[in-house]
């Protein structure tokens, strides 16, 4: 238990002896003071009580003498009369509520104010029970609905003149009797409120017979008591009034005389504290001067010693004896632990200037405790701690990581596992930084401890994770991007293929000859619709290296023009003139990506005719020579236009995704602002450049250029997707063949271009209704849409794999008909048991193909 200083011993003796008598001193006047406002108050309460009783015995005596005068004087029977009387009366004493004239029988012969006359009043009779002068209880009058008393006079001739006294004059004329902070309470004999302050529980008809200030039945004099009137404790005193039993009770809150006698011992108390502390700090002062200055500086030196502060001279200031002899014995064991420090601190100079010096962050730290036993310069700087702190901070101060984490670290050094750990250091800013700290164990003199070698490597994991953040990001914004084309390619394929699919049987009926052109322009337009659908997924997947030029030698006048042709319809309709140019020196065919080629320049020109109001859309094409050994030659494609022009600011923006020069040309021409994003990325993917420059109100002027090879029109394509060569329209076979297709028109096209190649088809338009169809039915194939309501394709194929649906072949050939046209779709349905795929539109040569393998197979080809 450690030892109380000097101080806390004067401070206890001071209360002891000088502040406890006198508050103890202040407490006993208090009780003095409290006795005496006590006595005071029984003094006062007596006079008051006798003054208020005569008061209240005047009032009743004199109220009941006029109503015995007044019913004595009067020997009328006429009601009229009797009434006019009462009037009288009821002008002369306003106190009276109220005045009835009673028969002998209880019925009321006059009553003022008037009101309820012939009436009988058995009860109010029976509470006036007796005869000469009566009073009643308490009670809500029927009349005004206020608390009344009933006065009484009844004559030897049973005739009886009766008054309700207003009890709220009588309670206004004893309230201003009261002193202030003074209480006046009046009951009847029963107990019965007649005036009180809190006029609510007259009003109530509260009875106070049960308070111990009430006098009991026979009692006289004076009754002085403490009572409970609700929460609040009162000392009163209480006395009978009169004849008729009336009970007045006098009181005061007991803590409004508690209260003075309070506020009296409170600033005696302050005034005590005052002188006391006025006092202490006086002999304080005194005391630090003579006796605990010294023993301060005394103990600085102590202190100063044990940290290794050894002065010269030490300061001594003693201001007695015996505190003089203790500081030179002091001194002289001072001098002789500086002599043997100075030699061990000679030995070991050298060790510490390596250790000092060294520009690494070192630590020392004991392995048992985790305290901080040594650090250099570079720990210092590094930590932010002052090294007389750094030295003693316990490991839990200096790593951020949890406290199990760090004793596993702690152990693993201790037994040699691993030497290099990374974790996470604190700095006395609270900043968090990342570390690798290389530790070793030791043993210094008996005692285990570890020398650690940290490393910042805060920047460097900052990088690592935001690497791995990126790549992260990447790999979700890739997959998204995913998942939205594989949809946008199923929707938008599908309606195509229908229109596809369509305006090829029409072609196969007679038609005129206008009618022929119309089919195979809107034909050749909706193919162009689907080619720049397949392409826009293509270049999405550009930047993870999945769009691939798909070269093909062909006529570039022809080719030129079907392109012009796709947006002459629309040129047309505006008054626009779209013509092209193409320089002589330019080949006649050449090989080249037609399909990607042909996009940019529709692009293009669509863009040039859709912002001309009036005027030329022109298309010049020439040849670049080849630059320099082993470059290609170019083609050059300037689209010139006579419309409304770019603005400047927007030339360095007009090639970025969903850009489309100005707001409000949204709003008035359309367009998703991907046609020029979508150009640039196929010009840069086939090799070559775009560049714009346009003059507001004047036109714009695009060119980009691409690279070809020469080539002639009879040279054998080496087509990646060249086409299959024509099939027979009339099969060897018969097949009978189930379509499963939710969309209307491709399911009805499907059946045409069967029942037109001589097979048997039924179609249905779920994957349920598949399962259902091949229990009902034998078929020899199955053409399965992907996605379809109720059950998918991929599911229905799954089913019917698993051999778990009873009447269905498990090894019927299942191709797949779907819209997706991705790079690997068709190896993940045929992964998901599929024999074959065929995408939307579906052409009738291929299908014819599909089908005669199907049917090689089965051995009926």
């Amino acid at each position: 238990m450690p030892l109380p200083s000097f101080k806390d011993i004067v401070r206890s003796k001071f209360l002891i002896w000088i502040v406890l008598p006198g508050a103890l001193s202040i407490l006993a006047a208090g009780a003095v003071v409290a006795y005496e406002l006590l006595s005071d108050f029984r003094t006062t309460s007596r006079l008051l009580s006798g003054a208020v009783s005569r008061v209240v015995e005047d009032y009743v005596d004199d109220s009941l003498r006029h109503l015995r005068i007044f019913s004595e004087r009067s020997n009328d029977s006429d009601a009229d009369k009797l009434r006019t009387q009462l009037k009288d009366l009821f002008e002369l004493y306003p106190h009276f509520d109220r005045l009835l004239w009673l028969d002998s029988e209880s019925r009321a012969l006059a009553i003022y104010p008037p009101g309820g006359e012939g009436l009988a009043y058995p009860q109010l009779m029976s509470e006036l029970d007796g005869e000469g002068d009566l009073l009643s209880r308490p009670r809500s009058s029927a009349h005004s609905g206020k608390v009344v008393v009933y006065m009484a006079h009844r004559r030897n001739g049973g005739a009886t003149l009766v008054a309700e006294l207003d009890l709220g004059a009588l309670r206004m004329h004893l309230l201003r009797l009261a002193p202030e902070g003074y209480r006046i309470m009046l009951a009847d004999k029963n107990g019965n409120l007649l005036v009180h302050p809190e006029k609510f529980l007259v009003e109530e008809q509260e009875n106070v017979g049960q308070l111990n200030i009430f006098p009991g039945s026979g009692s006289s004099g004076i009754l002085e008591s403490f009572f409970t009137e609700g929460e609040t404790l009162h000392v009163g005193i209480s006395r009978r009034v009169g004849e008729h039993g009336l009970v007045l009770v006098v009181s005061r809150p007991l803590a409004a005389l508690v209260l003075p006698a309070l506020r009296t011992m409170g600033l005696l108390l302050a005034v005590l504290c005052l002188l006391a502390s006025l006092v202490f700090l006086r002999f304080q002062a005194a005391l630090d001067r003579m006796l605990l200055r010294p023993l301060d500086s005394f103990v600085e030196n102590i202190r100063a010693a044990a940290r290794g502060n050894y002065r010269e001279s030490l300061e001594r200031i003693s201001s007695f004896a015996e505190l003089d002899a203790v500081e030179g014995e002091f001194a002289g064991m001072i001098e002789e632990i500086r002599k043997r420090e100075q030699a061990l601190v000679e030995s070991t100079s050298r060790h510490r200037a390596m250790f000092e010096e060294s520009a690494a962050v070192q630590l020392l730290i004991d392995a048992t405790t985790g305290q901080v036993l040594d650090a250099n310069q570079a720990a210092v700087e590094f930590y932010g701690h002052p090294r007389e702190k750094l030295i003693g901070l316990h490991r839990q101060f200096v790593s951020a990581q949890p406290t199990a984490e760090v004793l596993r670290n702690v152990e693993i050094m201790r037994e040699g596992k691993r030497n290099l750990i990374r974790t996470r250091h604190k700095l006395a800013s609270g900043e968090v930084r990342d570390v690798e700290v290389f530790g070793s164990a030791l043993h210094l003199q008996g005692e285990e401890a570890i020398f650690l070698i940290v490393q910042d490597v805060t920047e460097r994991t900052r990088m690592e994770r935001e690497i791995v953040r990126a790549k992260e990001e990447a790999e979700q914004a890739n997959s998204a991007k995913t998942l939205f084309l594989a949809n946008m390619s199923h929707e938008l394929r599908t309606p195509l293929s229908g229109v596809i699919g369509m305006s090829r049987l029409l072609l196969d009926t007679p038609l005129s000859g206008e009618q022929s052109s119309l089919v195979k322009m809107s034909l050749d337009s909706a193919e162009h619709l689907l080619g720049i659908v397949t392409q826009l997924l293509e270049l999405s997947s550009l930047f993870s290296g999945k769009v691939k030029l798909r070269p093909e030698v062909f006529d570039v006048r022809a080719g030129l023009t079907t392109a012009r042709s796709m947006v002459a319809v629309l040129a047309g309709k505006k008054g626009v003139l779209c013509e092209q140019n193409i320089e002589p020196d330019v080949p006649v065919a050449i090989r080249a990506d037609l399909g990607k080629l042909r996009q940019v320049l529709i692009n293009l020109v669509n863009n040039a005719v859709k912002f001309t109001e009036r005027g030329v859309v022109m298309v010049d094409v020439r040849r670049l020579p080849a630059k320099g050994g082993g470059a290609r030659p170019m083609l050059e494609f300037t689209v010139t236009d006579t419309g409304m022009g770019i603005p400047e600011d927007k030339l360095e923006t007009i090639f970025e995704s969903f850009v489309l020069g100005e707001d409000v040309l949204t709003k008035r021409y359309g367009g998703t602002g991907l046609g020029l994003a979508i150009s640039k990325q196929l010009v840069e993917l086939m090799g070559g450049t775009i560049q714009v420059s346009s003059v507001l109100g004047e036109g714009s002027r695009f060119v980009f250029t691409v690279p070809y090879e020469p080539a002639v029109l009879d040279e054998p394509q080496d087509r990646a997707d060249a086409e299959p060569e024509p099939a027979s329209e009339a099969p060897n076979v018969r097949l009978r063949v189930l379509v499963a297709e939710d969309e209307r028109t491709n399911r009805l096209l499907a059946e045409r271009l069967l029942q037109k190649a001589g097979h048997e088809v039924r179609a249905v338009e779920n994957g349920e209704q598949v399962l259902a169809a091949l229990r009902e039915e034998s078929f020899d194939a199955v053409l399965m849409d992907i996605q379809m309501p109720v059950m998918n394709g991929l599911e229905a194929t799954r089913r019917i794999r698993s051999g778990a649906t009873e009447g269905i072949r498990a090894d019927i050939p299942i191709v797949a008909l779907t819209a997706y046209s991705r790079s690997g779709d068709r190896e993940e349905f045929m992964a998901q048991g599929m024999d074959d795929y065929l995408s939307k539109p579906l052409e009738a040569n291929r299908l014819a193909a599909v089908l005669n393998e199907i049917a090689s197979r089965l051995g009926k080809a």
